[in-house]
């Protein structure tokens, strides 16, 4: 693995640590090539029941692609993004994003990707960039997964509406953990 990605094991549920805190775990491309064998093999794996995908560090659940190294990379290079995240929606196992912070773009991308998606209420919602490439992930190839699970809106008032629909999840108030 890259190092930013690890995978955590508690009884059946397998956890995938985004940690790039650094650069509040944006995702660079090897980062993203390496999604499709952690799903797989998550997949594989009959001990495990599900799966929650996390950003480590509290302040994001992953602020999108490293756009320093999106702009180096070639168009033809892009179009081969799409499958990366999301491998998430192959998973035949029920993966659930765990969103505590920014979450951006790619970020986005993959969290979209998930079955479910739990949310405190400081989390904070922004779709890709195109920056004048396509992105070629979830927003390209399901327009409207985004848009059904954000709602329709404007500037703020639409990022207060995607963070309301997030904050009803069952455990937002108490952080990601559950009560008990």
């Amino acid at each position: 693995m890259s190092g930013f990605l690890r995978v955590e094991r508690t009884g059946a549920v397998a956890t995938i640590w985004i940690d790039r805190q650094a650069k509040m775990n944006t995702m660079t491309v090897a980062m993203r090539n390496e999604f499709p064998g952690i799903f797989a093999g998550l997949d594989a794996d009959a001990s495990v029941r599900a799966v929650v995908v996390r950003g480590a560090g509290g302040k994001a659940f992953s602020a999108g692609g490293d756009v320093s190294e999106f702009l180096t990379l070639a168009p033809a290079d892009l179009e081969l993004w799409g499958d990366t995240l999301t491998s998430a929606e192959r998973c035949r196992k029920p993966v659930i994003a765990a969103v505590d912070g920014y979450t951006m773009g790619a970020g986005l991308e993959l969290a979209v990707a998930c079955d479910f998606r739990i949310a405190t209420r400081r989390s904070e919602f922004s779709g890709p960039a195109h920056l004048g490439r396509r992105s070629g992930g979830v927003g390209a190839h399901h327009p409207g997964r985004a848009e059904r699970w954000a709602g329709r809106g404007r500037g703020r008032a639409r990022g207060r509406a995607r963070r309301a629909a997030a904050a009803r999840a069952p455990h937002a108030e108490a952080g990601l953990e559950p009560r008990g």
